[in-house]
Formats: structure tokens, C-alpha cells, sequence
């Protein structure tokens, strides 16, 4: 039986006595993003436990993220159901942007699909009709999810949904939508609606495509458009080439077959203010549409061996905003299927600390970006410890290590003190640092012939 909610007029934000950092207990990190660390938050007053989104402002100011924090926040302060998941607090500090929202226990979607390999229909009407209500909500309230997808819909401890991730919806009644942006697009490549791709054009039917894909996902534990690339999965979206399993009743090969509809306006449940045209949809049939967050779940089967290495997924990264003309130019020339609540203020003013010379080496332009650590840890972090390979003596202009990069070979270790002689000395060029294939060749030759270098024996 589903615990009771709290009356929302009294935990709306805003409505309590204001909570900061010390307020929480933090535990383990439930997931990471590209800026932003969830991590588990116990309220110290109640015993309440959270899921707390910390998201780094410096990232944030740098890759423009504002808008899109922007966006969550305010779409999160008007949505209030129980098949969403909820924002109870917000607040900062010097470094950090803190969402304090509502603890899912049992994971993601995607994890019960991945155990299960793929559910019984029962099961995936059931979570689906759970999901049409979610978003029947969200478009009732102008939000356009714009990125739905197994990985953020979460399971609670009575394994009902919470949908969440709203760092990419348009709110279709609000200025925060802003313009339409020339050359991109947000979702994931797998989920993405046609009509996207080739018109940049995304409203709430692009969200009824999406559900297509879950629940084609649900029933078969693949995706229906899954490419070796993006480019790939793309070209198949736009041509429409997917393949319905022998094993759907009659019923779900219709209503995906309805929901995967390439023109937007043929999709079942876009001629009508809400989705009451998926709800009568046969594949639903005897289901009772009232209250199914209060309702008991269908049992879930024995979890399926694994069959080998998972590829139904989308990516395991987040970072759902591509821009990419070239891309987009490649597929607008393919053949097309013709068928049937803000910021704070000083967040804007907040500027990037200058690095001192005590700060670790600063990451070369070719290594990936680092991403910055949770600033919450319940134990002090450990102390920076330089490798035994890395020379503590180089000059600013030639600093270039990074600590992504592979340590050297076995024998770079037996010349370090060779190194070290050879970079007092000022013999060993800037082209040639001892980390890359040029340095360790001059410190070979150095140790074999010394005069090669210029160094005394």
C-alpha cells in the first residue's frame, strides 16, 4: 500500500522554515550527470530521506547551463502529482545549487527492464498506463517533457513511477521556452521523434512517440529504432524501419504501431486536449484508470539470466543538448516516410575562482574533462598526491600533464632521474615532454649517448 502524501500546501516550497546544508545528513551518490551529483540526504529534524541534486555552479556558468537549471526549477515548482516526482526544498551555497527532491528506492525503469529482459503484458500495461497519466498531467499543466525515456522514470519503494529530469522540457505557456534554437535539438538519439529531426519542430506529440518507444522497450527489452550510431539510429527513425515482435498481442502491435506514427498528426491521442483516446485503447482493457498510484502493482517475474553485454540502451551519459549542423544537413537530404521558479540572483554574478599555483595541473585541451567532485562528502577528502612519474619541477608554460592520462611505460620509471637532470639543465624541449612518446625517446638516447642531448656524462 502506498504511504500518504503530505498535504502539498503545506511542504510547497517556500511555505517552510527555510533549510541549508547542515539541515542534511549525506550518504551515498545515487547517480551523477554532467553538472550535477544526486546524492542521498537524510533531513536530521524528521528522519525524512531525499534525493538531493547538487549541481556545480562553477560547470554550470560554464557550459551555459542557466537555462536549463532555470527551466527544471520552474517546471518542478508547478507540478505537483504523485506519479512525478516532487521538489520539497531549494537552496546554495558559495559553490553549489541544491534540489531537494523526493527519494525513488527502487531505481530506475530502465534497471527493472535490463533484470527482467522484457515484462509480461500485464506488467507493461500497467506501467505504461502509469506513465500516459503522468504525462496526461504534464500537458494539462503546459510542460512538454521532451526527453522521456526509462532512465527518467523512476520506481518507488511501492514500485509506482515517478517521472522525473526536467532540465530539457518546454513549458509551452512561459517565456522560459524561448526561441526555437537553429541546428540542435534536446531528447535522446533513440527516443527522438521524427518530426524533430527534420523540421525542429517538438510540441506534446513528440512525448507520444516517446511512448511508443517504452512501451515497445517494455515488451521486447530492446529499442525499436537502435543504430551502431547516432547518425545511424537517426536514419532509421527518419525512414521509419522498425520491426514489430511476433510475440505482441494484437493490441500492442497496434498501439505501438498508432503511437510510432510518423506524422505527428496520425499519432493516437494528439487531436484532443488530453490522452483519453490511449486510454481507451484496447490494450488497456479492464484496467481501472482511478487512483493507480494507490493501487497494488502486478507481481514482477523472476529476474532473467544475463544473455550477454546490454546494447538497449540510449547512453550513459546525459548530456542530451547536441548541436550539429552538419548532422542536421546530412539528414533533412534523407528520403522522409509519408505515412498515415528562477535562479537566484547572484548566480549570474558569480565568477570563476582564478587557479592558484597550488591548484593541480591544469587538464591539456585534447584529454576529456574532468567532472567536478559532489561538494558534500561525509569524510575529508584525501590530500592531492602527485604520481611518482610526474616531475615536480616543470615550467609554467610547459605544464601540460593530466591526470587521465596513462601513467608511461615500465622503463620511464628507471629514467626519472635522468629526466629530472635533463630538465634542470634545460635540454629537454617543450615539444618533447617526458609524458609523451618524444620525451621518453630523447631520455633514452640521453641515457644511451649523451652527447645527442647536449647533456654532460
Amino acid at each position: 500500500m502506498a504511504s500518504p502524501r503530505p498535504d502539498p500546501a503545506a511542504a510547497a516550497p517556500g511555505s517552510l522554515a527555510k533549510r541549508t546544508v547542515r539541515d542534511f545528513t549525506f550518504g551515498r551518490i545515487l547517480g551523477e550527470g554532467s553538472y550535477s551529483t544526486v546524492m542521498l540526504g537524510t533531513d536530521q529534524t524528521t528522519g525524512q530521506q531525499y534525493a538531493v541534486k547538487i549541481l556545480d555552479k562553477r560547470h554550470i556558468i560554464k557550459e551555459k547551463k542557466t537555462k536549463y537549471v532555470n527551466i527544471e526549477r520552474n517546471t518542478l515548482n508547478r507540478l505537483n502529482h504523485p506519479l512525478v516526482v516532487r521538489l520539497h526544498f531549494a537552496f546554495q551555497d558559495p559553490t553549489s545549487l541544491y534540489f531537494v527532491l523526493d527519494y525513488a528506492e527502487h531505481g530506475e525503469l530502465l534497471t527493472l527492464i535490463r533484470r527482467c529482459g522484457q515484462l509480461p503484458e500485464v506488467n507493461a500495461r500497467f506501467y505504461l498506463a502509469e506513465i500516459v497519466t503522468a504525462v496526461e498531467y504534464l500537458h494539462s499543466r503546459g510542460v512538454v517533457h521532451r526527453d522521456l525515456k526509462p532512465e527518467n522514470i523512476l520506481l518507488d519503494r511501492d514500485m509506482h513511477i515517478k517521472l522525473t529530469d526536467f532540465g530539457t522540457a518546454k513549458l509551452t505557456d512561459s517565456a522560459d521556452a524561448g526561441p526555437p534554437r537553429a541546428n540542435s535539438f534536446v531528447g535522446t538519439a533513440e527516443y527522438v521523434s521524427p518530426e524533430l529531426l527534420t523540421d525542429k519542430a517538438v510540441d506534446r506529440r513528440s512525448d507520444l512517440w516517446a511512448l511508443g518507444c517504452i512501451l515497445y522497450q517494455l515488451l521486447s527489452g530492446r529499442l525499436p529504432f537502435k543504430g551502431a550510431n547516432d547518425y545511424q539510429t537517426f536514419q532509421q527513425i527518419i525512414r521509419h524501419e522498425y520491426t514489430i515482435p511476433d510475440d505482441f498481442s494484437p493490441a500492442a502491435r497496434d498501439l505501438v504501431t498508432q503511437l510510432l506514427a510518423a506524422n505527428p498528426a496520425d499519432r493516437i491521442g494528439a487531436a484532443g486536449p488530453d490522452l483519453a483516446a490511449v486510454k481507451a485503447h484496447p490494450f488497456f482493457s479492464g484496467l481501472d484508470w482511478r487512483d493507480l498510484h494507490l493501487q497494488v502493482p502486478p507481481p514482477l517475474p523472476a529476474p532473467s539470466p544475463p544473455v550477454g553485454p546490454w546494447n538497449g540502451t540510449a547512453s550513459d551519459d546525459d548530456e542530451d543538448l547536441i548541436d550539429d549542423s552538419d548532422l542536421f544537413q546530412r539528414l533533412q537530404a534523407l528520403p522522409v516516410y509519408e505515412g498515415g521558479g528562477a535562479l537566484p540572483a547572484d548566480l549570474g554574478s558569480y565568477t570563476l575562482p582564478r587557479p592558484s599555483s597550488s591548484d593541480p595541473p591544469t587538464v591539456s585541451a585534447a584529454s576529456p574533462p574532468l567532472r567536478s567532485p559532489p561538494r558534500l562528502v561525509t569524510t575529508p577528502p584525501q590530500p592531492y598526491t602527485m604520481p611518482s612519474y610526474y616531475d615536480p619541477h616543470p615550467s609554467q608554460s610547459s605544464l601540460s600533464y593530466s591526470s587521465t592520462q596513462s601513467p608511461p611505460d615500465p622503463h620511464f620509471h628507471n629514467l626519472h632521474h635522468t629526466e629530472l637532470a635533463l630538465h634542470e639543465g634545460g635540454k629537454l624541449s617543450q615539444s618533447a615532454q617526458p609524458w609523451t612518446w618524444r620525451g621518453r625517446l630523447a631520455l633514452r638516447l640521453s641515457s644511451l649517448c649523451p652527447c645527442i642531448c647536449g647533456s654532460r656524462p
